[in-house]
């Protein structure tokens, strides 16, 4: 694997990615794949035959430290910065609430919304609970931009009445579908607070169109600045827009994932992996110490390849469409076969908006499952209270997470979620069933929480990442480490809790049907037993 290092000097990242893009397109030897992303690169003519003629030089010699130099990082280094700043425009237009830049910006603006609501003495002050004092938000590249913040604080206090009024005007609306509910005074404030969090997702929105989207165009223009860092959120959205990525939906309802041109990227750390990512890599960057990105070129790509031969296919024939589980970008490789890694071992996808409500429909799917169970348990048994209260309450949670919610509300209604369910295991403990039903809802929670978020998917393994220093790290990393690695030790206590309740149950079997006849429908031999069992 050749190691090939850069200019650097704040341009690394998009460096590195041109020099791993060349040394892709000359193994790929398809003129037909090359033209389409230098046409995404919005090259001109004199700029395409340069690159061309590196692409010519035989495929297994190394391109010189002049030519990446001279060629390579000038006319590549500025187009790729040009196509991430707008790339991350159009995900924002097609999606604001799924993006990094929305969640990051919330942070800011709810702040000030909090310093104006307070100096006019509005109780929703007291909804926003924090300051502008997480690194994790006020480092976020939104706020290097000049004059943002000041922006952000203007803007603020011109909303303000509407903010007011139309918190009012929902509310009342709310006030009369309650008649005739008993709700405490916590359950008021925590609608109160759902409310306004959504009034100001609706604010962050406005604030970035306002002005023929004046502020989100300041942001573009940042990004696309020479000498700015660049993260590996920019860098995940740029490869999204080389590959052309984008998701329908189908006829079905489910999501399809196509590519103009799939290409296997994987990230390493200090020259190796720092986590498992599907496919043989056709593109590899490297972090080296957390400040410099550079390219490693897999040997794969010094083998040399005839030419692709575009050949004309019917309509139907052009796209083909993905599994939805499929979110990841494959490569059909001879060396390795995608298929022989479980599910839950693939690290990397870019999970796009539309793939939300799907993964929304399988935790509910879930839930509704164990709704069907519940039915089947008499009224009158302890359990059947236990569970339809467990239940009601996860729907609510998973209702908060699913939603367009700031990400620390979210964290707090996992937090919610795994509390129920840990204070309903003890006193299931002897309904192996329950325990089953409880692990596969946290193991889908876990998987269905990076799409709720926002981010890329990445199941497991997340402590592990570190690609970047703390002030570099994207939030949206940080969020979905938190909140599935609180998953993962809800699910190892909840495997822990069925292996010793299997025990207990063995030697229920053993006891006397009278005395343990809260248990004889799990283990006893009628066939409604055995059909609730299955449920």
């Amino acid at each position: 694997m050749l190691d090939v290092d850069n200019s650097g000097k704040g341009n690394c990242m998009y460096y590195a990615y041109s020099i791993s893009l060349m040394y892709y397109l000359r193994a790929k030897n398809d003129s037909k794949t090359t033209e389409d992303i230098f046409n995404k690169l919005k090259l001109n003519e004199d700029q395409k035959k340069s690159l061309r003629t590196l692409l010519s030089q035989e495929p297994h010699n190394p391109f010189s430290k002049h030519e990446i130099k001279s060629i390579i990082e000038p006319v590549l280094g500025r187009a790729t910065r040009n196509l991430a700043g707008e790339r991350t425009v159009e995900e924002f237009n097609a999606n604001p609430y799924a993006t990094p830049l929305f969640t990051a910006a919330k942070y800011g603006l709810e702040h000030y919304f909090k310093q104006s609501l307070q100096s006019n003495g509005s109780e929703l002050a007291n909804f926003i609970d924090h300051g502008f004092t997480d690194p994790d938000y006020t480092e976020a590249e939104i706020y290097r931009v000049a004059g943002m913040e000041s922006a952000m604080e203007k803007f603020a206090a011109a909303r303000l009445p509407v903010i007011v009024q139309e918190f009012n005007k929902q509310w009342a609306e709310k006030e009369k579908k309650f008649e005739g509910k008993a709700f405490s005074k916590s359950d008021i404030q925590f609608h109160k607070s759902i409310l306004l969090d959504d009034i100001m997702s609706e604010e962050i929105v406005e604030f970035f169109s306002a002005n023929d989207s004046k502020y989100l165009n300041d942001y573009k223009k940042h990004l696309q600045k020479e000498y700015v860092w660049g993260t590996e959120e920019t860098l995940m959205t740029l490869h999204r827009g080389i590959q052309g990525e984008r998701m329908e939906r189908n006829k079905q309802g489910t999501i399809d994932t196509f590519h103009d041109t799939a290409i296997v990227l994987h990230i390493h750390r200090d020259g190796s992996s720092p986590f498992f990512q599907s496919g043989t890599p056709e593109m590899i960057l490297n972090n080296c110490s957390n400040v410099h990105w550079t390219s490693k070129i897999p040997d794969s790509v010094f083998s040399p390849r005839p030419p692709v031969v575009s050949v004309k296919k019917p309509p139907e024939e052009k796209i083909v469409e993905q599994p939805l589980e499929k979110t990841i970008v494959e490569h059909n490789s001879p060396l390795e076969d995608e298929e022989s890694y479980p599910p839950q071992q693939q690290m990397i996808s870019s999970d796009l908006p539309q793939e939300v409500s799907v993964k929304e429909d399988k935790l509910f799917k879930i839930l509704d499952d164990m709704k069907v169970a519940c039915d089947n348990i008499p009224t009158d048994h302890r359990e059947f209270n236990i569970i339809e209260e467990l239940i009601n309450n996860l729907e609510t949670q998973i209702g908060i997470i699913a939603s367009k919610q700031h990400l620390e509300k979210k964290e707090m209604a996992v937090d919610r979620a795994l509390n129920f369910i840990s204070s309903a295991s003890p006193k299931l403990g002897e309904y192996q069933s329950w325990g089953t039903l409880f692990k596969n809802f946290l193991s889908s929670l876990l998987d269905c929480i990076p799409s709720f978020l926002g981010g890329n998917q990445i199941r497991s393994g997340l402590t592990k990442l570190g690609i970047y220093k703390e002030d570099r790290r994207p939030e949206i990393f940080r969020a979905i480490e938190r909140v599935s690695n609180k998953i993962l030790d809800a699910i190892n206590e909840q495997t822990k809790s069925i292996e010793e309740n299997e025990e207990s149950i063995e030697e229920a079997r053993e006891i006397p049907c009278p005395i343990r006849c809260l248990v004889c429908r799990k283990v006893g031999p009628s066939k409604k037993d055995q059909t609730y069992s299955r449920s």
